[in-house]
């Protein structure tokens, strides 16, 4: 299939190709053209791997103080 697609959510386009949110930052919408679409997860959330769509509670017990966490 040669037809023009976007990016899926979890990702952005740089001008050449599809790039995956870092780790600790979610995109929830396709077609994103921009970094500053990965937005960072809130405290109390993480995303540990790259091209999230959303970010994971921390398990019962813990807490994530700052935005942006990996874990």
């Amino acid at each position: 299939d040669k037809a023009c697609q976007k990016c899926p959510a979890g990702f952005y386009f740089d001008q050449v190709t599809c790039i995956a949110c870092p780790a600790g930052t979610f995109s929830a919408i396709a077609g994103e053209t921009s970094i500053a679409a990965c937005l960072p997860c809130k405290q109390g959330f993480f995303s540990s791997s790259t091209g999230s769509t959303s970010c994971q509670s921390c398990p019962v017990g813990t807490f994530a103080a700052k935005t942006g966490s990996i874990r």
